[in-house]
Protein backbone atom coordinates (compact mmCIF):
# COMPACT_ATOMS: atom_id res chain seq x y z
CA UNK A 1 0.00 0.00 0.00
CA UNK A 2 1.38 3.37 -0.99
CA UNK A 3 0.90 6.54 1.05
CA UNK A 4 1.14 10.03 -0.42
CA UNK A 5 2.61 12.93 1.47
CA UNK A 6 -0.76 14.27 2.62
CA UNK A 7 -1.71 10.94 4.15
CA UNK A 8 1.60 10.67 5.98
CA UNK A 9 1.30 14.20 7.31
CA UNK A 10 -2.22 13.47 8.55
CA UNK A 11 -1.08 10.29 10.29
CA UNK A 12 1.81 12.08 11.95
CA UNK A 13 -0.52 14.86 13.12
CA UNK A 14 -2.92 12.33 14.62
CA UNK A 15 -0.06 10.59 16.43
CA UNK A 16 1.23 13.88 17.81
CA UNK A 17 -2.22 14.84 19.08
CA UNK A 18 -2.63 11.40 20.67
CA UNK A 19 0.74 11.66 22.44
CA UNK A 20 -0.01 15.16 23.70
CA UNK A 21 -3.41 14.06 24.98
CA UNK A 22 -1.94 11.09 26.83
CA UNK A 23 0.69 13.30 28.43
CA UNK A 24 -1.37 16.37 29.23
CA UNK A 25 -5.01 15.61 28.56
CA UNK A 26 -7.27 15.24 31.59
CA UNK A 27 -4.64 16.51 34.00
CA UNK A 28 -6.94 19.26 35.17
CA UNK A 29 -9.07 16.56 36.73
CA UNK A 30 -6.04 14.59 37.82
CA UNK A 31 -4.32 17.31 39.79
CA UNK A 32 -6.12 16.09 42.91
CA UNK A 33 -7.37 12.87 44.39
CA UNK A 34 -11.17 12.90 44.51
CA UNK A 35 -11.01 10.68 47.59
CA UNK A 36 -8.47 12.93 49.29
CA UNK A 37 -10.61 13.07 52.43
CA UNK A 38 -11.31 9.33 52.67
CA UNK A 39 -12.12 8.17 56.20
CA UNK A 40 -12.77 4.73 57.69
CA UNK A 41 -15.47 5.55 60.24
CA UNK A 42 -15.03 2.20 62.02
CA UNK A 43 -11.56 3.29 63.14
CA UNK A 44 -12.67 6.59 64.65
CA UNK A 45 -12.93 6.59 68.45
CA UNK A 46 -12.35 10.29 69.06
CA UNK A 47 -14.03 13.13 67.20
CA UNK A 48 -13.33 16.77 68.04
CA UNK A 49 -15.17 19.76 66.60
CA UNK A 50 -13.51 23.14 67.17
CA UNK A 51 -15.83 26.17 66.94
CA UNK A 52 -15.40 28.96 64.44
CA UNK A 53 -16.56 31.66 66.84
CA UNK A 54 -15.41 33.04 70.17
CA UNK A 55 -16.87 32.26 72.59
CA UNK A 56 -17.78 28.82 71.33
CA UNK A 57 -17.78 25.35 72.81
CA UNK A 58 -15.35 22.70 71.68
CA UNK A 59 -17.17 19.39 71.18
CA UNK A 60 -15.34 16.17 72.05
CA UNK A 61 -16.96 12.82 71.25
CA UNK A 62 -15.27 9.79 72.81
CA UNK A 63 -16.35 6.28 71.87
CA UNK A 64 -16.63 3.77 74.68
CA UNK A 65 -17.89 0.42 73.42
CA UNK A 66 -21.02 1.16 71.43
CA UNK A 67 -21.63 4.51 73.14
CA UNK A 68 -20.37 7.97 72.30
CA UNK A 69 -19.75 10.28 75.25
CA UNK A 70 -19.88 14.04 74.77
CA UNK A 71 -17.61 16.45 76.63
CA UNK A 72 -17.84 20.23 76.35
CA UNK A 73 -17.47 23.23 78.65
CA UNK A 74 -21.03 22.62 79.84
CA UNK A 75 -21.38 18.83 79.42
CA UNK A 76 -19.19 16.13 80.95
CA UNK A 77 -19.28 12.51 79.85
CA UNK A 78 -22.93 12.41 78.85
CA UNK A 79 -24.17 10.00 76.20
CA UNK A 80 -24.43 11.55 72.77
CA UNK A 81 -27.12 10.64 70.29
CA UNK A 82 -25.45 7.86 68.24
CA UNK A 83 -27.46 8.82 65.18
CA UNK A 84 -26.09 12.35 65.25
CA UNK A 85 -22.49 11.17 65.64
CA UNK A 86 -22.97 8.60 62.89
CA UNK A 87 -24.32 11.34 60.64
CA UNK A 88 -21.25 13.51 61.22
CA UNK A 89 -18.88 10.61 60.55
CA UNK A 90 -20.75 9.63 57.39
CA UNK A 91 -20.59 13.24 56.23
CA UNK A 92 -16.80 13.19 56.61
CA UNK A 93 -16.49 9.77 54.98
CA UNK A 94 -18.57 10.90 52.01
CA UNK A 95 -16.42 13.91 51.14
CA UNK A 96 -15.42 13.88 47.49
CA UNK A 97 -13.55 16.66 45.78
CA UNK A 98 -15.45 18.31 42.94
CA UNK A 99 -12.76 20.79 41.99
CA UNK A 100 -9.69 22.61 43.20
CA UNK A 101 -10.83 26.09 44.24
CA UNK A 102 -7.53 27.70 45.26
CA UNK A 103 -3.89 26.79 45.77
CA UNK A 104 -2.55 29.41 48.17
CA UNK A 105 -3.02 30.95 51.61
CA UNK A 106 -4.05 34.25 50.05
CA UNK A 107 -7.47 32.72 49.30
CA UNK A 108 -8.11 31.21 52.74
CA UNK A 109 -10.03 34.22 54.04
CA UNK A 110 -12.19 34.41 50.92
CA UNK A 111 -13.27 30.79 51.34
CA UNK A 112 -13.32 31.04 55.17
CA UNK A 113 -10.87 28.17 55.71
CA UNK A 114 -8.26 30.01 57.76
CA UNK A 115 -7.06 28.98 61.21
CA UNK A 116 -10.08 30.60 62.90
CA UNK A 117 -12.74 28.61 61.07
CA UNK A 118 -14.57 25.47 62.17
CA UNK A 119 -12.22 22.51 62.35
CA UNK A 120 -13.02 18.79 62.66
CA UNK A 121 -10.44 16.22 63.76
CA UNK A 122 -11.08 12.47 63.66
CA UNK A 123 -8.65 10.21 65.52
CA UNK A 124 -7.96 6.63 66.43
CA UNK A 125 -6.26 7.02 69.78
CA UNK A 126 -3.44 9.46 69.14
CA UNK A 127 -3.39 8.83 65.40
CA UNK A 128 -5.00 11.55 63.30
CA UNK A 129 -7.22 10.03 60.61
CA UNK A 130 -8.62 13.29 59.25
CA UNK A 131 -8.04 16.95 60.12
CA UNK A 132 -10.09 19.34 58.05
CA UNK A 133 -11.18 22.99 58.10
CA UNK A 134 -14.75 23.61 56.98
CA UNK A 135 -15.37 26.95 55.30
CA UNK A 136 -18.26 28.71 53.66
CA UNK A 137 -20.76 27.28 51.21
CA UNK A 138 -22.47 28.66 48.15
CA UNK A 139 -25.60 27.75 46.23
CA UNK A 140 -25.38 27.82 42.43
CA UNK A 141 -28.42 27.90 40.17
CA UNK A 142 -28.83 24.92 37.81
CA UNK A 143 -28.02 25.48 34.17
CA UNK A 144 -31.61 24.87 33.06
CA UNK A 145 -33.16 27.30 35.54
CA UNK A 146 -34.67 29.49 32.77
CA UNK A 147 -38.46 29.13 32.88
CA UNK A 148 -39.58 31.34 29.98
CA UNK A 149 -39.52 28.43 27.52
CA UNK A 150 -43.06 27.40 26.53
CA UNK A 151 -41.94 23.76 26.70
CA UNK A 152 -40.55 24.13 30.20
CA UNK A 153 -41.26 21.16 32.45
CA UNK A 154 -40.87 21.99 36.19
CA UNK A 155 -40.48 18.29 37.00
CA UNK A 156 -37.31 18.14 34.90
CA UNK A 157 -35.72 21.16 36.54
CA UNK A 158 -32.42 20.40 38.25
CA UNK A 159 -31.89 21.22 41.90
CA UNK A 160 -29.51 24.03 42.83
CA UNK A 161 -25.93 22.92 43.39
CA UNK A 162 -24.62 23.40 46.94
CA UNK A 163 -20.86 23.43 47.42
CA UNK A 164 -18.74 23.81 50.54
CA UNK A 165 -15.08 24.78 50.70
CA UNK A 166 -12.68 22.79 52.85
CA UNK A 167 -8.98 22.50 53.51
CA UNK A 168 -6.81 19.78 54.99
CA UNK A 169 -4.67 20.81 57.96
CA UNK A 170 -1.13 21.40 56.78
CA UNK A 171 -2.21 21.95 53.17
CA UNK A 172 -2.54 25.30 51.43
CA UNK A 173 -5.04 24.08 48.84
CA UNK A 174 -8.77 24.77 49.07
CA UNK A 175 -11.22 22.25 47.62
CA UNK A 176 -14.88 22.42 46.70
CA UNK A 177 -17.04 19.51 47.82
CA UNK A 178 -20.75 18.88 47.53
CA UNK A 179 -23.12 19.70 50.37
CA UNK A 180 -23.67 22.24 53.14
CA UNK A 181 -21.15 20.87 55.62
CA UNK A 182 -21.22 23.63 58.21
CA UNK A 183 -24.76 22.71 59.29
CA UNK A 184 -23.68 19.18 60.22
CA UNK A 185 -21.04 20.45 62.67
CA UNK A 186 -22.67 23.54 64.18
CA UNK A 187 -25.20 22.04 66.59
CA UNK A 188 -25.46 23.03 70.23
CA UNK A 189 -24.52 20.48 72.91
CA UNK A 190 -28.14 19.97 73.97
CA UNK A 191 -29.01 18.94 70.42
CA UNK A 192 -26.32 16.26 70.46
CA UNK A 193 -27.28 14.42 73.63
CA UNK A 194 -29.21 11.19 73.98
CA UNK A 195 -32.55 12.26 75.43
CA UNK A 196 -34.49 9.76 77.52
CA UNK A 197 -38.25 9.50 77.04
CA UNK A 198 -40.24 11.39 79.64
CA UNK A 199 -41.00 9.25 82.68
CA UNK A 200 -44.64 8.58 83.46
CA UNK A 201 -46.05 9.30 86.91
CA UNK A 202 -48.46 6.95 88.72
CA UNK A 203 -51.26 9.38 87.96
CA UNK A 204 -50.45 9.09 84.25
CA UNK A 205 -50.73 5.31 84.38
CA UNK A 206 -54.22 5.21 85.96
CA UNK A 207 -56.76 4.50 83.23
CA UNK A 208 -59.51 7.02 82.85
CA UNK A 209 -62.89 5.61 83.83
CA UNK A 210 -66.00 6.81 82.10
CA UNK A 211 -69.00 7.47 84.36
CA UNK A 212 -71.62 4.75 84.16
CA UNK A 213 -74.97 5.68 82.75
CA UNK A 214 -78.18 4.39 84.30
CA UNK A 215 -80.81 3.19 81.86
CA UNK A 216 -84.24 4.31 82.88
Amino acid sequence: MKFNNKTLIALVAVLVVAVLYLQFGGKKEGTFNKNLFALDTAKVNLLTVYPNATPGEQLIFLREGTDWLLNTDSVSGQKADPGVVKGMLNTLAGLQVKRLAATGKDKWAAYEVDENTRRVVAKNGNKVLLDVYIGKFNIAKPENSVVDDENFNPYQMQRPSVNSYIRLAGDDKVYAVEGMLSTAFSRKPDELLMHQPAATTPADSIPTQMPQQTIK
